[in-house]
């Protein structure tokens, strides 16, 4: 074979090779969509009833109505999905505590977070996020009220 004919050659085998990459780009984005598509259409799937109670549970816990039917859909039970969105909002992941600790923030002002958030009703990510790292020396009271920090000492927080 001549150098031009390798030269053709080897251009159409890089065409073909760019529209088969092109192709499947393609139907990866359409995928991602679709996927995209179906996770939204789960809150409209469920039935009027269960609509209302996923409005409630995601006012009551400060969730979107979306994740709380995400979270009904895999339990299939609303007394399931209740304990699982309260330990998710008076709680914080053992995951998440360990990274905080690495960012400077104290295994007690964590726990104490937790106590806090069944007391005044706050989400437990956000009040640890208002105390700060230990760097930030803040207290606990201004954050929360004296009578909530002592009503705290008291607590169990929800497992």
């Amino acid at each position: 074979m001549t150098k031009e004919r390798w030269i053709v050659v080897v251009s159409i085998m890089m065409c073909i090779l760019g529209c088969i990459c092109l192709w499947m780009v393609q139907k990866n984005i359409h995928k991602e969509q679709q996927t995209k598509t179906e996770e939204k259409s789960i809150y409209k799937t469920l039935s009027e009833s269960d609509k209302k109670a996923a409005d409630i549970y995601a006012e009551l816990y400060e969730e979107s109505a979306e994740n709380v039917s995400r979270i009904y859909q895999k339990t299939k039970d609303w007394e399931k999905t209740n304990k699982q969105l309260e330990k998710q909002f008076f709680t914080i992941d053992e995951n998440i505590k360990y990274q905080m600790e690495k960012e400077g923030y104290r295994l007690e002002d964590l726990e104490k977070a937790e106590k806090l958030s069944v007391q005044t009703g706050k989400k437990a990510m956000e009040l640890i996020r208002a105390k700060g790292k230990a760097t930030d020396n803040r207290k606990w009271s201004d954050v929360v009220k004296k009578e909530e920090l002592q009503a705290a000492e008291k607590t169990e927080v929800p497992k």
